[in-house]
């Protein structure tokens, strides 16, 4: 089994190495007003982020660069006395192969221009479809920031509001993987939804995908990530791994079969993580007594922090890690690229639920405890 994961793993690697490399040159002419500032232009090329800056010169800028499959880019113009991830104008681009030109006359990248090839004008078709949620969410930051009768109950809502908006948004572009299979936008957007990959969503979003695009160097990546996901999908055995406690001792997840077990991968530097602490801490309380276990996986690589946000967060039940972060054996079995992550093991081994947020937890084994 750790055979066959680990050479999944390679096949991914092995195929973002040997993907080619396309280029591109982004030519902007911003006017005299943007004289001297500097634009920062960032984009996906493989498996990790890239960036390039240029200076406005004559009004003009240009920057070049090489993608390994066509996506959205993000340039903004940055302050010369500023940290550099302090954006004061920015506008989204599709970036392909070819020349890709930007004209704002007021020299401002929020109003400017931008024509490129296909994939530009199909980013034009989802921005004019997604323009009623962004509306919503301009409507939510403008009402944030006003700071008027503020409170938790308000701040609630706002997130509640998000949530529902940004579920808007996933429909809105799913409907668009739909309409156009064959776009390399389609693509970017297949890409987004993958830092999590559940066999069960992803892999219905990922076949819309037509057969062309599915033979892409990144496609492939996330296809052999799928079949990863296939083996953690809901109805299937958790893979079965040692890892050591907090004492070095080894611990396995088949060592606990018998009771529920919810499988928590986390770190101590993850915000949404210790978010969600004082939600498994309560389900511990509760059920704990009648067959429920908590095994933390964590995917820090320092111990000191490791312990001490146990301690901080209160968490008494096992935990184990290999202090490797996301290079580990488990992680990557797992394929845990985000955290955090769960699985709800039921007494037989078996995965019956995942990534179990807030409440959900305590509903689910009301359920299953009952």
């Amino acid at each position: 089994m750790m055979k066959r994961i680990w050479m999944l793993q390679v096949l991914i690697l092995l195929v973002i190495a040997n993907a080619t490399a396309q280029k591109f040159k982004l030519n902007g002419k911003l006017g005299k007003k943007a004289e001297g500032q500097k634009l920062m232009l960032s984009w996906q090329k493989g498996n990790t982020y890239h960036a390039d800056s240029a200076i406005v010169k004559n009004g003009k800028f240009t920057i070049a660069g090489e993608l390994v499959d066509p996506v959205k880019g993000y340039l903004r113009v940055v302050k010369a006395d500023a940290d550099e991830q302090q954006d004061t104008d920015n506008a989204e681009l599709f970036l392909e192969p070819g020349n890709i030109t930007l004209i704002a006359v007021n020299g401002r990248l929020g109003s400017a221009t931008i024509k490129g090839g296909p994939g530009q004008s199909d980013f034009i078709e989802l921005q004019k479809r997604l323009r009623p949620a962004n509306d919503k969410v301009a409507l939510i930051i403008d009402s944030m920031a006003s700071g008027f009768g503020i409170n938790e109950e308000v701040i609630r809502r706002f997130q509640k509001s998000y949530h529902d908006i940004y579920a808007e948004m996933r429909v809105t572009k799913a409907a668009f993987v739909a309409d156009y299979p064959d776009s390399y936008l389609s693509l970017d957007l297949v890409r987004e939804q993958s830092a999590i990959i559940e066999y069960e969503k992803f892999g219905p979003l990922f076949y819309t995908l037509s057969e062309r695009l599915r033979k892409t160097a990144s496609a492939n990546a996330m296809e052999a990530r799928l079949e990863i996901a296939k083996k953690t999908a809901i109805g299937q055995p958790a893979m079965d791994f040692v890892l050591n406690d907090t004492t070095g001792t080894p611990l396995s997840l088949s060592s606990l079969k018998g009771k529920y077990v919810l499988v928590d991968f986390w770190a101590s530097w993850c915000g949404p993580c210790r978010q969600e602490n004082p939600y498994l801490v309560k389900a511990y309380e509760k059920f704990s007594n009648s067959g429920f276990q908590i095994l933390s996986v964590s995917i820090d690589t320092q111990k000191p922090a490791w312990l001490k946000a146990i301690r901080e967060d209160g968490l008494n039940w096992l935990h184990a890690s290999d202090l490797k972060g996301g290079k580990g054996e488990v992680a990557r079995m797992y394929d845990i690229r985000a955290v955090p992550q769960n699985f709800l093991v039921d007494p037989n081994g078996v995965i019956i639920a995942k990534n179990l947020r807030s409440q959900q937890l305590e509903e689910k084994l009301n359920e299953v405890l009952k």
